[in-house]
C-alpha cells in the first residue's frame, strides 16, 4: 500500500513537471487577452502628444511598438503612456505576455497637418468603395476628409444635437464663435455657419470630434467694425447634418483693446494671423452650471447654480456673465444681475481677485413651449479683461431633458399651484368644478342615508 501511494504521488508530480517545463502552453498564459488599447485623442494636430491606455486580463506585462516605442521596455498589464510630440500619423502595437504566450492589438493616432503626408481613403481622389461617389462629403460613408474608410458608417442613427451658445472675444476685427454638441454616437466634424445676413453664405473649417456624449468647440472669425454677424453650430456625421439656433452679435466701431486668440480650427477663407499671446492658464477660469436632475417637467420650477472660480493668480476685471435658458424656461427670479429676457440673465461681476469664487442662483419655471423630445442645453459665458487690457472669457452648460407632465400630477408634486397659460386656467376650472360636484354628492349621499336611517327606525317602534 505503502509503495503504491508513493507511486500515485510519483505520478502527479511528473504531471505536473510536464505542464510546467513541457514548453507548450504555461497554464496561467491560457486567459492572457487585451481588453482594450486606445489613444487620447485620437485624432491631433501636428505638434501635439497623445496617451496611450491599456487594460488586459490574466497577462503578466506588456510592451509598445511604434513611434518612439522600441518594444524593449517592459510595462505593468494595465496601465498608461504618453507618446510624446506627434508630427505625423502614427500606429502603436501593444503586445501583452503571460509566460511563453504572447498577444497583441494596435490603434492608430491620426496627426493633421504635419510634415509627413498621409493619405486618407477619405480625401484621397479616389472612389475606394466603388458607388461612384468621391470623398467627403460627398460619399455618406465618409465621416470626415479624415475618415480612412469609404466603405463604412453608410446609415447613422444619431440623436445628435447641436446649441450655438454666445459669441465671445468680441472685437472689432473679430470674434470668437461657440456651440457644444451632445450626444454624438460616432466619429463627426463640428463647425460653424456665419454672415452679416440670417442667410449666413460662409462657414468655418470642419473639426474634428471622437464619439462622446458632449463637447464644447469654438473658432475665430474676422469681422468688420460696426457690422451685425449672423451664425450657428453644425454638427455632422456623414449625411446627418444637425444644427443649432441662429444668434447673432454687433461689432464695435472701433477697439482699442486686444482680443485673445485661443484656439479652435483655422478658417479656410482667411489668412490667420494672432492679435495676441494667450495669458497664462486661461483655462483655470472656470465656469459650471448646475442643477438638481437631468429630467424636469412641464410645470416644474427648477434652481440654476452658477459658480464662477478665478483660479489663476491674476486679477480679472470687468467680469460679467451672461446666462441663456433653452426655448420653454421662463426666468422667475435671480440672486444677482437682471433678467434681460424671459431666457436669460447677464449679471455684472465687476473685480474677480485670484482665487476667489462666487455663485449665482436663478430660478426657472419649465414653461408649456419647452421641446419635450430634444436635449435642452443651458449655457453661460464668464467674459472678462485681463492686465495688459486682453479680453478673454470661458463658457459653461448643463443639459436637462424635459417630460410632459399633467396638472393634476404637477399639483401633487408641488410643481407650482396656479397655472400660467389660458389653457392650465381653463383645465383647472374644470377640475374644482369636478371636486364640488363630487363634494356635493358626497353631502347628497350621506343626508339620504341619515334621512333613512330615521324612517327606518319611526316605522319600526310604532309597529312594535
Amino acid at each position: 500500500m505503502k509503495n503504491k501511494a508513493l507511486f500515485v504521488l510519483f505520478g502527479a508530480l511528473l504531471a505536473v513537471a510536464s505542464i510546467t517545463f513541457g514548453g507548450a502552453r504555461p497554464l496561467e498564459a491560457a486567459g492572457c487577452t487585451i481588453d482594450t488599447f486606445y489613444a487620447t485623442p485620437g485624432t491631433l494636430t501636428s505638434g501635439q502628444s497623445a496617451n496611450l491606455t491599456w487594460t488586459t486580463t490574466g497577462c503578466s506585462y506588456v510592451t509598445i511598438t511604434g513611434g518612439t516605442y522600441t518594444g524593449n521596455e517592459f510595462r505593468k498589464a494595465d496601465g498608461a503612456t504618453i507618446t510624446g510630440t506627434l508630427y505625423g500619423t502614427t500606429t502603436y502595437s501593444l503586445y501583452a505576455f503571460s509566460g511563453s504566450v504572447s498577444t497583441s492589438k494596435s490603434t492608430t493616432v491620426w496627426v493633421n497637418g504635419g510634415p509627413y503626408s498621409y493619405t486618407y481613403e477619405c480625401s484621397d481622389g479616389v472612389d475606394n468603395d466603388a458607388n461612384g461617389i468621391i470623398d467627403f462629403p460627398n460619399d455618406i460613408g465618409c465621416v470626415s476628409a479624415y475618415d480612412n474608410d469609404e466603405s463604412s458608417n453608410q446609415n447613422w442613427y444619431t440623436s445628435m444635437s447641436a446649441t450655438t451658445t454666445p459669441a465671445t472675444n468680441i472685437g472689432s476685427t473679430s470674434a470668437r464663435l461657440n456651440g457644444i454638441v451632445t450626444n454624438a454616437s460616432a466619429y463627426f466634424v463640428s463647425y460653424f455657419e456665419y454672415g452679416t445676413t440670417p442667410s449666413l453664405g460662409s462657414q468655418t473649417e470642419y473639426q474634428n470630434g471622437n464619439p462622446t456624449a458632449t463637447i464644447s468647440f469654438y473658432d475665430m472669425v474676422y469681422t468688420n467694425p460696426n457690422t451685425t454677424y449672423y451664425y450657428r453650430a453644425v454638427g455632422r456625421i456623414g449625411e446627418t447634418i444637425v444644427r443649432g439656433g441662429l444668434m447673432s452679435f454687433t461689432t464695435p466701431t472701433s477697439s482699442d483693446v486686444q482680443v485673445v486668440y485661443v484656439g479652435g480650427s483655422t478658417n479656410t477663407n482667411t489668412t490667420r494671423t494672432t492679435v495676441a499671446t494667450t495669458p497664462a492658464t486661461p483655462a483655470a477660469v472656470t465656469l459650471t452650471i448646475t442643477n438638481k436632475s437631468d429630467k424636469v417637467n412641464i410645470g416644474d420650477t427648477i434652481a440654476e447654480t452658477i459658480t464662477y472660480k478665478n483660479g489663476t493668480n491674476k486679477t480679472l476685471k470687468d467680469a460679467t456673465i451672461s446666462i441663456v435658458f433653452p426655448q420653454g424656461f421662463v426666468v422667475q427670479q435671480t440672486t444677482q444681475g437682471l433678467m434681460v429676457s424671459p431666457t436669460a440673465v447677464n449679471a455684472a461681476i465687476g473685480t474677480i481677485a485670484p482665487g476667489e469664487t462666487g455663485t449665482i442662483f436663478v430660478q426657472v419655471l419649465v414653461g408649456p413651449t419647452t421641446a419635450t423630445g430634444e436635449t435642452l442645453v443651458t449655457n453661460g459665458t464668464l467674459a472678462y479683461t485681463l492686465p495688459g487690457n486682453l479680453h478673454d472669457s470661458t463658457v459653461g452648460y448643463v443639459i436637462n431633458h424635459a417630460g410632459s407632465q399633467n396638472i393634476i400630477a404637477g399639483f401633487a408634486l408641488g410643481s407650482g399651484f396656479f397655472p400660467t397659460t389660458l389653457f392650465g386656467w381653463f383645465i383647472t376650472t374644470i377640475i374644482i368644478l369636478i371636486i364640488i360636484l363630487i363634494s356635493r354628492r358626497i353631502a347628497a349621499q350621506k343626508h339620504g342615508a341619515h334621512g333613512h336611517g330615521g324612517g327606518h327606525g319611526g316605522g319600526h317602534g310604532g309597529g312594535h
